[in-house]
This record gives C-alpha cells, structure tokens and sequence, in this order.
C-alpha cells in the first residue's frame, strides 16, 4: 500500500533500467558532461545535460548501492557473546536506515550528494568559460534533483551543520512532499490515500521528536550511543536480558512489509522508538525496490542483480 503512494513520484524511467549500472552523481560532476545556461556558485549550480546524456542511469545505481546496504547492513547484526549488549545494534540500526533513506530518495530523481573540491573546480572550468561563474563552488554536501523533462540537474547546497543533520533535512523535506502529493493523488482511493498519509506522517513525527525539526532524531540518538554512551547501551549496561532481546527481536521487522510495523504504538522507552523506526525505513526501501523491479518491462531490472539478490539471501 505505502508503494502505491510512491509509485507516481518515482523518478522517470527509472524502473526501465536493467543490468548493472554502477555511476555516482558525484562522479558526474568529475567528468564534466555538462554545461550551464545561469550563475554558478558559491552553493548552487544548476547542471544542464548534453544533447542526448541522462542520469537515470546514475540514481539506478545509486538506489541500488544504498539499499543493497541497507540490507547487508542489517543481515549483518547479530548477538555478540555479551547478551545484554546493544551498542552495535543502535549504530547498526542507524546506518541501516540512513542507507535505506538514501535509497529512498534516489528513486524519486533526489540525491544528497558531497561534492569534492576535484569536482567543484571541474564545474567552475566550465562555468568560467561559459561566463557563468560568479563565485567558486563549494566543496560540500548538496540536495541535487534530477529533472528529466528539463535535462538538468540541480544542485542547492544543504544547510546547517554535519553531514547527517543535513541529510535528515533534505529527507524531511522529501516527506513533506510527498504526503502532500498523495493526498493530491486523484487516482488514489480517499481511504488508501489518507492511510498512506497517515503512515508517513507517523514517520516524520518520530524522525523530528522534541525540538529535532530538521527530522534528524534518529541522527541525535546515535550520536547519544556513540559518542556519550547512552541509552544503556554500553556496560554496565542497565537493561534486562528480556529487554535486549526485544530491541533485537523490534529490528527483525526490517524483512517485514512497512504497513505490518506500527510506528503509532506507546513505546517504553527511546531505545524501543529508535530501533523499530529505522526497521520501518529498510523495510519501506525493500518494499520499493520489489515494487520498481516486478514493473520493469522485460522482468531485467537492475535492482535483481543488487538489493533483492541479498534480500532473497537474507531469507535462508
């Protein structure tokens, strides 16, 4: 159900790709395949394609690199020999959401992507020559969107401080406008399209809890974990064996279908909002990625050979 609110938003002709794409936006920037028709710098630029060149291919590759993390990610947490230990389950959990959030993104023509000085000083070689280029290019992270119909890229420096708190910015956004597409979408059932709101928005209620209005709480908590030992994760520790086992047992959902995890249930504890929160997210990602591969026209798509193929290893 989640994916039929999706489906209308994905990027054009993605589901089209087959084989094994393996570009990064970044790396297009690198090879300069592009020019500009606008002032550039020094935190946007606007990226117009050469007659015949597409990016499809490149958010293929990038949604299928960073679901196939997700997933290998969260195959990947297991029990160590101390019971009551949970540290690597949280840092686990995170990055296992934060890959599936990128992946997410990806299929709908948006990518969070670090540009490095090689690559800014590429497009200001152009830009330069062009007349174009009122300030140099900053290295560092951008909201890029893919406009097929336009043949252009653009590219918009994120704001505020760290790498994450930035991402979880730009995701937030996505969320924002995609609930407010799906209940614009006449094609959907009322009901269908209200339950679908009411998922994502249940989503976006966890990712911006107390004054995180950036949607980067998920982002705070590991950094609780990580860096200040919190959460009860670390020895002494200060949980019950049964307790751990439930924070273990709340991430397994991840193989689960989205609609089946409820985000809206009283949970006792952070820990426990924390945990079945970034299930939820690799699960949603699982779920899209199925969705995109069953529509590709020859039964080919790209995301066989990547994500599903873990996925399908996940269930032995």
């Amino acid at each position: 159900m989640l994916v039929d609110g999706l489906r209308p938003l994905w990027l054009q002709s993605l589901y089209e790709v087959d084989g094994n794409p393996i570009s990064r936006v970044s790396e297009w920037v690198g090879d300069a395949q592009y020019y500009f028709d606008a002032p550039v710098g020094p935190n946007v630029a606007s990226f117009v394609l050469t007659p015949g060149s597409t990016l499809v291919d490149t958010f293929a590759a990038e949604m299928s690199r960073f679901c196939s993390a997700a997933i290998e990610t969260s195959i990947g947490i297991v029990r160590s020999t101390m019971p009551k230990s949970t540290a690597w389950l949280f840092i686990q959990a995170y990055y296992s959401a934060f890959y599936a959030a990128h992946s997410i993104l990806r299929s709908v023509g948006i990518s969070a992507s670090n540009l490095r000085s090689t690559e800014c000083i590429e497009a200001d070689k152009i830009a330069s020559a062009l007349g174009f280029n009122s300030a140099p290019l900053s290295a560092a992270q951008y909201r890029c969107e893919y406009l097929v119909g336009g043949g252009r890229l653009n590219c918009l420096k994120a704001p505020g401080p760290g790498i994450h708190e930035q991402f979880w910015r730009i995701f937030d956004g996505f969320l924002q406008n995609t609930m407010t597409a799906v209940m614009q979408n006449q094609q959907l059932a009322s009901s269908d399209a209200q339950d679908i709101f009411v998922k994502l928005n249940d989503l976006r209620s966890v990712l911006t809890w107390g004054n995180h209005s950036a949607g980067n709480w998920l982002s705070s908590i590991r950094n609780e974990v990580t860096y200040m030992q919190r959460h009860m994760a670390w020895f002494p520790y200060g949980r019950s064996r049964a307790d751990c086992n439930r924070l273990f047992a709340l991430h397994r959902q991840w193989s689960r279908e989205p609609e089946s995890i409820n985000l809206r249930t009283a949970m006792s504890t952070d820990a426990e909002l924390f945990i079945v929160t970034c299930a939820f997210l690799v699960s949603l990602s699982v779920a899209l990625v199925r969705d995109m591969a069953l529509r590709h026209p020859t039964g080919d798509s790209f995301l066989i050979r990547g994500p599903l193929k873990l996925f399908n290893l996940s269930l032995y």
